[in-house]
């Protein structure tokens, strides 16, 4: 289902048959509620197999500190492809401290064995502006090409990266590179609906705030510090797209797009005080949601369950959850 098929069919329960009798900040407010439904529903499970993504960390002698890809939400393994090919063991900080891993003297061959360990994540964008008539960005309703008249300059290394623009929810991606001022972004930018009128179309952005590669990245270092430059593999979960243009499809298996339309519809009932609509809807969600995790299960069987890696300290090295997460009898 689309982003414009999963709004109407919420808008007809709601109540809201014809398009253009909405109010456009009703039509916000079911873009809003199918997004949150989607992010709940991502939320609920672990992590998907349908959001496991690889890619790769390039080690420059004397540098430790590496950020992951920018849509990063949690790694999963790490490991090198060369001829001493080999897993890479995430270790707790820890247990690095007191290793004494982290010490100064420390070495290791370029070969390795390495070791790889939690970072404290970005605390500032790799590029950013304030709002205001030099530095800031502007965008068309409905078109992906960003400019400004100065400032930071973009260049073609932000290809590729996650750009944030005003703020808001959506992250986009740095489609293609123009000029120092110019750039184009994956998909066309859509503005916020607000007021009692029935446009259903948006604001543009006008010399507005914005960030590439935002702060929160997910950082690891290697320990000892690398000697020799080296290409290390990762397997990450990547965080779910927020759909803003009636032709984005939800960022889960097609087959399961009807539990967002379910959640959104709970949350409706729920306000609206439909005990019936409620309990009916609920129902049908909860088995969606244990159907999709149980053969999201199945994908995953492997010979090695596949495992979370997390900063967060436990008595097993591993497990399949994140420590953070409740189990019964755990």
């Amino acid at each position: 289902m689309t982003f414009y098929d999963l709004q109407e069919a919420y808008a007809r329960f709601i109540g809201y048959n014809i398009s253009t009798e909405r109010q456009d900040w009703q039509t916000q407010q079911i873009r809003d509620d199918i997004n949150n439904a989607l992010t709940e529903i991502v939320a609920s499970t672990a992590y998907l197999w349908h959001h496991v993504r690889e890619s790769t960390i390039t080690l420059v002698a004397n540098t430790s500190t590496y950020a992951l890809n920018d849509f990063c939400v949690k790694p999963i393994s790490f490991w090198t492809e060369d001829e001493m090919a080999h897993e890479i063991q995430f270790i707790d900080p820890r247990e690095q401290d007191a290793s004494g891993a982290k010490g100064t003297n420390a070495a290791y061959v370029s070969t390795g064995p390495f070791e790889v360990t939690w970072s404290v994540p970005t605390t500032s964008a790799s590029k950013s502006s304030a709002s205001g008539a030099t530095g800031g960005v502007n965008v068309t309703e409905g078109a992906a090409a960003l400019t400004k008249t100065g400032g930071t300059a973009w260049a073609s290394g932000d290809v590729g990266k996650r750009i944030r623009l005003n703020g808001e929810d959506t992250d986009y991606l740095v489609d293609s590179f123009s000029t120092a001022n110019s750039i184009s972004i994956d998909r066309n930018y859509v503005g916020r609906l607000v007021g009692v009128g029935q446009t259903g179309t948006g604001a543009g952005l006008t010399t507005k705030k914005w960030e590439i590669s935002p702060a929160g990245i997910y950082q690891v270092q290697f320990r000892p510090t690398p000697t020799a430059a080296k290409t290390i593999y990762y397997r990450y979960i990547k965080s779910h797209s927020r759909m803003s243009n009636t032709d984005d499809n939800p960022d889960l298996p097609e087959r399961y797009h009807y539990l967002i339309l379910d959640k959104a519809i709970i949350r409706s009932a729920k306000f609206a005080e439909d005990p019936e609509a409620y309990q009916l809807y609920a129902n049908e969600y909860r088995q969606g949601i244990a159907d999709m995790i149980r053969e999201d299960q199945i994908e995953k069987c492997m010979r090695k369950r596949v495992f979370y890696q997390s900063p967060m300290g436990n008595p097993y090295r591993h497990r399949s959850l994140p420590p953070d997460i409740y189990i019964r009898g755990a």
